[in-house]
């Protein structure tokens, strides 16, 4: 009984064991999947914010093209008006002609000169975009870095509080690696004091939650071996309760006496009775030899022995003692 009540205990602490892992199997598949969840979003948040910020510093570029192109264009109306005042002036046709071939010319050098002030602007505008781009990738890369990192150190912290044990001085974390400064040549855009206070609160945020995940994990373990001892020592409760029952049940039902040894005793004592009342009655006759020579020891000895076994313990116990 105890045998197949060790077995069915066991079988259940395996199946018990077995659908722990499978939960624990479905947990980390579930945050595995929650994790990459939110590394598409991290990734699809950071893409908007790269692309809104490439859409700003377009918009900004060709509102400065179109201002200076407007500026240009400006200065040269003002400078063909004084030409045509300068023009309307002159008094001899010689004058007029070489006035005339003079604006052309002055005219054509502006010309080229807006032309090669349009090739610069857009030179510098595209070296400034690449720059920003080519830091905004930086700051990028960084930042998934440092992301990723965090994340390998959350889910290391998180299986060490869920491991049974010692916590304590366990943990292995890579050391961080400074990044030496950049300096950037470009004028770097203005950081908004919301964005850096929304962010550590997203931080502080995420290190509460992996806290309570932490004590929450912690509580878990001492509720499941708190059950375990309670089932226990239940367990040890019951099975002294049933042996103290068993042991009671057969104080009370002894088993009783069967009808043929009643009468194998009742025929030992009458058979004692008999041979007692024989022994009363019965006399040792010794035989005597007329010559008076000594009694036949052997005859004695087979008589007495035969006489003998016809007694009981008790019987004999009695003779040696008178």
């Amino acid at each position: 009984m105890k045998i197949c009540h060790d077995a069915e205990i066991e079988r259940e602490r395996v199946k018990k064991e077995e659908e722990e892992r499978l939960k624990s199997e479905l947990a980390e598949e579930q945050r595995k999947l929650q994790e990459k969840k939110d590394r598409e979003v991290f990734h699809a948040q950071i893409s908007d914010a790269m692309n809104s910020k490439l859409d700003l510093v377009c918009v900004l570029m060709e509102k400065k093209e179109k201002d200076s192109d407007s500026e240009e264009v400006a200065k040269l109306k003002a400078q063909m008006e004084e030409l045509r005042r300068g023009q309307s002036k002159g008094s001899t046709s010689t004058v007029v002609v070489k006035g005339r071939s003079s604006n052309n010319d002055l005219v054509e050098q502006l010309l080229r000169e807006q032309e090669e002030l349009k090739k610069r602007l857009a030179n510098i505008t595209w070296s400034i975009s690449d720059q920003r781009v080519t830091t905004l990738e930086k700051e990028l890369a960084m930042a998934q870095k440092s992301h990723d990192e965090a994340l390998v150190a959350a889910d290391t912290w998180k299986k060490e509080a869920l491991r049974p044990g010692n916590k304590h001085g366990n943990v292995v974390l890579p050391t961080p690696v400074s990044q030496p400064p950049v300096r950037t040549r470009v004028t770097p855009l203005p950081v908004s004091p919301s964005g850096a206070l929304r962010k550590a609160a997203e931080d502080y945020r995420e290190l509460i939650i992996r806290h309570q995940e932490e004590v929450e994990a912690l509580k878990g373990l001492r509720a499941r071996d708190m059950n375990d001892r309670r089932k226990a020592e239940q367990e040890a409760e019951r099975l002294h309760e049933a042996l103290k029952m068993s042991k009671e049940k057969g104080k009370m039902h002894t088993t009783p006496r069967s009808e043929f040894q009643a009468r194998l005793d009742d025929a030992d004592e009458d058979r004692a009775k008999k041979t007692c009342a024989m022994l009363k009655k019965k006399t040792i006759e010794i035989p005597e030899e007329e010559d008076g020579k000594t009694n036949d020891r052997e005859a004695f000895v087979n008589e007495m022995r035969k006489t003998l076994k016809l007694m009981k313990k008790d019987e004999i116990v009695s003779i040696c003692l008178k």
